[in-house]
Protein backbone atom coordinates (compact mmCIF):
# COMPACT_ATOMS: atom_id res chain seq x y z
CA UNK A 1 0.00 0.00 0.00
CA UNK A 2 2.82 2.37 0.91
CA UNK A 3 4.53 1.70 -2.45
CA UNK A 4 1.31 2.46 -4.35
CA UNK A 5 0.98 5.79 -2.54
CA UNK A 6 4.62 6.63 -3.27
CA UNK A 7 4.15 5.85 -6.96
CA UNK A 8 0.94 7.84 -7.06
CA UNK A 9 2.81 10.88 -5.73
CA UNK A 10 5.97 10.42 -7.82
CA UNK A 11 4.39 9.68 -11.19
CA UNK A 12 2.74 13.10 -11.72
CA UNK A 13 6.02 14.83 -10.82
CA UNK A 14 7.94 12.70 -13.32
CA UNK A 15 5.41 13.34 -16.07
CA UNK A 16 5.46 17.08 -15.37
CA UNK A 17 9.27 17.22 -15.41
CA UNK A 18 9.40 15.33 -18.71
CA UNK A 19 6.82 17.67 -20.23
CA UNK A 20 8.76 20.77 -19.13
CA UNK A 21 12.00 19.37 -20.57
CA UNK A 22 10.31 18.61 -23.89
CA UNK A 23 8.73 22.06 -24.05
CA UNK A 24 12.09 23.68 -23.45
CA UNK A 25 13.56 21.66 -26.33
CA UNK A 26 15.91 19.79 -24.00
CA UNK A 27 17.01 16.24 -24.67
CA UNK A 28 15.36 13.72 -22.35
CA UNK A 29 17.49 10.72 -21.39
CA UNK A 30 17.05 7.86 -18.97
CA UNK A 31 18.62 8.05 -15.53
CA UNK A 32 20.81 5.05 -16.38
CA UNK A 33 22.12 6.71 -19.54
CA UNK A 34 22.77 9.95 -17.65
CA UNK A 35 24.69 8.04 -14.95
CA UNK A 36 26.79 6.21 -17.56
CA UNK A 37 27.56 9.53 -19.27
CA UNK A 38 28.62 11.10 -15.95
CA UNK A 39 30.89 8.15 -15.13
CA UNK A 40 32.58 8.29 -18.54
CA UNK A 41 33.25 12.02 -18.18
CA UNK A 42 34.62 11.75 -14.64
CA UNK A 43 37.31 9.14 -15.36
CA UNK A 44 40.88 10.41 -15.16
CA UNK A 45 42.21 7.82 -17.58
CA UNK A 46 40.10 8.43 -20.68
CA UNK A 47 41.94 8.67 -24.00
CA UNK A 48 42.64 12.33 -24.72
CA UNK A 49 42.41 13.23 -21.03
CA UNK A 50 44.86 15.52 -19.29
CA UNK A 51 48.07 13.96 -17.92
CA UNK A 52 48.24 13.77 -14.13
CA UNK A 53 50.50 12.88 -11.21
CA UNK A 54 48.92 11.15 -8.21
CA UNK A 55 50.62 10.48 -4.89
CA UNK A 56 48.82 8.77 -2.01
CA UNK A 57 49.72 7.37 1.39
CA UNK A 58 47.47 4.51 2.46
CA UNK A 59 47.36 3.69 6.14
CA UNK A 60 45.60 1.54 8.67
CA UNK A 61 45.97 3.39 11.97
CA UNK A 62 48.47 1.72 14.26
CA UNK A 63 49.49 -1.10 11.92
CA UNK A 64 52.52 -0.08 9.85
CA UNK A 65 52.61 -3.42 8.02
CA UNK A 66 49.44 -2.31 6.22
CA UNK A 67 50.74 1.10 5.15
CA UNK A 68 51.78 1.86 1.58
CA UNK A 69 52.74 4.72 -0.69
CA UNK A 70 51.30 4.79 -4.20
CA UNK A 71 52.50 7.12 -6.93
CA UNK A 72 51.29 7.30 -10.52
CA UNK A 73 52.35 9.36 -13.49
CA UNK A 74 49.76 9.12 -16.25
CA UNK A 75 50.16 10.49 -19.76
CA UNK A 76 47.73 8.29 -21.71
CA UNK A 77 46.17 4.81 -21.52
CA UNK A 78 49.28 3.55 -23.36
CA UNK A 79 51.87 5.48 -21.34
CA UNK A 80 51.91 5.55 -17.52
CA UNK A 81 54.00 4.54 -14.51
CA UNK A 82 52.75 3.30 -11.12
CA UNK A 83 54.84 2.58 -8.03
CA UNK A 84 53.57 0.91 -4.85
CA UNK A 85 55.85 0.71 -1.82
CA UNK A 86 55.14 -0.83 1.57
CA UNK A 87 57.20 -2.39 4.35
CA UNK A 88 57.14 -5.85 2.78
CA UNK A 89 56.45 -5.20 -0.89
CA UNK A 90 57.31 -2.85 -3.70
CA UNK A 91 56.18 -2.88 -7.28
CA UNK A 92 56.70 -0.67 -10.29
CA UNK A 93 54.55 -0.95 -13.40
CA UNK A 94 55.57 0.93 -16.52
CA UNK A 95 53.26 0.96 -19.54
CA UNK A 96 54.58 2.12 -22.89
CA UNK A 97 52.75 1.54 -26.20
CA UNK A 98 50.68 -1.36 -24.92
CA UNK A 99 53.57 -3.18 -23.24
CA UNK A 100 53.70 -3.32 -19.43
CA UNK A 101 56.99 -3.87 -17.59
CA UNK A 102 56.55 -5.15 -14.04
CA UNK A 103 59.21 -5.09 -11.31
CA UNK A 104 58.16 -6.66 -8.01
CA UNK A 105 60.19 -7.05 -4.82
CA UNK A 106 59.05 -8.73 -1.61
CA UNK A 107 60.87 -8.13 1.66
CA UNK A 108 60.57 -10.29 4.74
CA UNK A 109 59.31 -8.10 7.54
CA UNK A 110 61.66 -8.06 10.56
CA UNK A 111 58.84 -8.70 13.06
CA UNK A 112 57.85 -11.84 11.11
CA UNK A 113 61.41 -13.19 11.01
CA UNK A 114 61.79 -13.10 14.81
Amino acid sequence: MRIVMLLALALPSLVAATGVAQEAGEKVVSIGLAADHAIQHSKLTLPGGSPFHLKAHITNAGTPEYEADVEEYWVSPEKWRRTVQSAGFSQTLIANDGKVLRKTHRRLLSFLAA
